[in-house]
């Protein structure tokens, strides 16, 4: 196994303490001198305090569901970087009804390697979303202040600075098809972090966009229409499901479709369809190398 797919599995483990409320799990996973900065639930530093930080304090659960989008894994020998957004939905249940919560946002975690495992020693959550019931962490959360645009918050992560694109090179052992799906990551993490350089990067300078009602020509027009969106949130969650890439040669054909819970889902959630994902756009992307090398 590579070793970016031991961390990858190890992050599952991760989410699988959250979404089953299970410390056991972290155990394997969070170094004993981990530090933690959480936009919810606050900052902690070693292993018992993350731990307490982040065990499930609201209401006992009937449903817990967790799921992982935008994986990115850089890893140079003993240490790796990581960027992961979660999304998850709780439920309590009330005879038919199903009271809900819905939330995410975007991960950035470093990793070491301690007797041949690796192990957390910094984990940085920025909380992206939420809608639905949110009383089920009132008093111990922080929720997002919607009178607050972005770039006027404390913010856990400095893009600039720790973006894992900027930190780290890819290895030699990632496939194309990995190269390609990275180009997704980039372009979200880009938008959400404000940091359009790296949003920049994954476009030609001739890029065409089309989208409903509007056309973009070029990478100026196209950025400057995303840089005017981003200005006017507190907050935003580019999430992704990767449905299919085709590759033939220097070209290639991406599609994703995009995950946005906290707009579409309290129009359609209840406990009948609470298994049912709700996807809001569906991204086509031709891709092509440049001087063969760079997708």
């Amino acid at each position: 196994m590579r070793e970016r797919d031991k961390i990858k599995q190890q992050f599952e483990y991760f989410v699988q303490g959250l979404e089953k409320n299970d410390a056991k799990f972290w155990e394997v996973v969070i170094a004993k001198d981990c530090r933690m900065q959480s936009e919810t639930v606050g900052d902690a530093e070693g292993f018992d305090a993350v731990k307490e930080k982040l065990v499930w304090r609201g209401p006992k659960l009937d449903f817990s569901r967790y799921r992982i989008y935008n994986t990115c894994i850089f890893q140079e020998k003993d240490q790796a970087v990581q960027s992961a957004y979660v999304i998850a939905t709780v439920g309590v249940k009330e005879d038919y009804y199903l009271h809900w919560f819905t939330f995410g946002g975007h991960y950035l975690i470093n990793w070491i390697k301690e007797d041949a495992i690796w192990k957390m020693s910094s984990l940085k959550y920025c909380h992206d979303m939420e809608c639905g019931n949110t009383s089920f962490v009132r008093g111990w959360w922080k929720l997002i202040d919607y009178d607050i645009w972005t770039g006027y918050k404390k913010h856990p992560v400095i893009s600039k600075e720790e973006a894992p694109w900027r930190v780290m090179d890819n290895g030699e052992d990632w496939t194309e098809e990995e190269k390609i799906a990275d180009l997704f990551c980039r372009y979200a993490w880009g938008i959400d972090e404000d940091d359009f350089e790296i949003t920049a990067s994954v476009m030609t300078e001739t890029i065409q966009s089309n989208i409903p009602g509007n056309s973009f020509e070029g990478k100026k027009e196209l950025l400057t229409m995303l840089q005017g969106k981003r200005k006017k949130e507190n907050s935003m969650s580019h999430v992704g499901k990767i449905v299919s890439i085709k590759q033939t040669g220097n070209e290639a054909e991406m599609v994703v479709w995009r995950y946005e819970p906290h707009r579409i889902g309290t129009k359609f959630t209840h406990a009948g369809n609470i298994d049912t994902m709700f996807y809001s756009v569906d991204y086509l992307w031709h891709l092509k190398k440049e001087d063969g090398r760079c997708w």
